[in-house]
């Protein structure tokens, strides 16, 4: 009992002045091994962050029990386009897209060495309300002699940066067949969704592994998200596997979908191929050829929603449908 006074008293202690008293009648209101959720899920960072996992979390990832957790937020009212973030995706235009609404996030510890989770972590707070949060397993994690403790304490890692308790998606970065049959991940997993740590397990495909990704989907109940390269939609067997692994009850992720447009040659994609091949490329697309990419995406694929990494302004308007 001592112990845990100590553990609460120490939290309240780092946090600001204002947090201190809301934390302090929360303490009043809420089940102990609840505050850290309630206070941090979702919340802006208000310290500094470091890829050394914080005490407080990692204790609390330790010992706390799943019961005393506000259901993670429903996918299907995340709308039908959300956030695909970059490695250096203007800050600014994260935090304006949460600010309007948008409520899906695709981010991965491997973009700007963590850095850009730490981004998202700092825009998470001002949300209007909750944002279904996928990131991934860095590619590091499978180097590992390992492996399951390795991909626990990337989850750690990434909790951290996030400034959260748990994530709503946890996938396998452009995963391959081996990683998802790795016995190291397998049970790491299992125990992540057990703790309540993560929400669903998945994968991420935008290579050549994806069609076998899609099959595995089909049968392996482990595997509850797919985020899949729409640029490949058109290729092998992709396009029947899509349907048959949404109708099994797999989510299906739609990225890289104004890649989409180019590959799959819509209505403007000559104009974008010119400017890649003659010109500096800055990382802007054509609008209108955004739009068109993402409607024909949804059109094509079984997707139940599509990310669009954001690069303008005007992205906001397209994720939000506005456009």
């Amino acid at each position: 009992m001592a112990g845990e006074l100590k553990y609460r008293w120490n939290f309240l202690l780092s946090l600001s002045r204002r947090r201190f008293l809301c934390a302090l009648s929360a303490l009043i209101i809420f089940p102990a091994s609840n505050i850290l959720f309630r206070l941090t899920a979702g919340a802006r960072a208000t310290e500094p962050n470091t890829d050394d996992p914080s005490p407080r979390v990692l204790h609390r990832l330790r010992r706390r029990p799943t019961d005393g957790f506000a259901p993670f937020p429903d996918f299907a009212q995340t709308g039908r386009y959300g956030i695909g973030t970059n490695p250096f995706g203007p800050t600014e235009l994260l935090d304006a897209a949460l600010d309007t609404g948008v409520s899906l996030v695709d981010t991965s510890p491997d973009y700007n060495d963590g850095e850009t989770e730490r981004r998202v972590g700092r825009a998470l707070g001002p949300a209007p309300g909750p944002v279904f949060v996928m990131t991934q397993i860095p590619r590091a994690a499978w180097d590992a002699e390992d492996v399951e403790n390795a991909c626990h304490q990337a989850l750690q890692h990434s909790l951290n940066r996030l400034g959260r308790a748990r994530v709503e998606a946890l996938l396998i970065r452009n995963a391959e067949p081996k990683q998802i049959q790795n016995p190291g991940f397998r049970a790491f997993a299992q125990r992540a969704k057990r703790k309540g740590w993560v929400g669903r397990i998945g994968a991420s495909g935008h290579g050549p592994d994806l069609e076998k990704i899609l099959q595995l989907a089909l049968t392996d109940d482990l595997l509850e998200i797919i985020l899949f390269g729409a640029h490949l939609a058109r290729f092998q067997s992709i396009p029947d596997l899509l349907p048959q692994v949404r109708r099994v009850g797999k989510l299906l992720v739609a990225m890289k979908t104004r890649e989409a447009g180019l590959w799959n040659q819509i209505e403007g994609w000559e104009m974008e191929a010119v400017r890649r091949r003659h010109a500096p490329w800055n990382g802007e697309w054509d609008p209108d050829f955004t739009r068109r990419s993402l409607r024909t995406v949804m059109a094509e694929t079984a997707a139940h929603n599509a990310v669009l990494s954001l690069q303008r302004p005007g992205d906001i308007s397209l994720i939000r449908g506005d456009e």
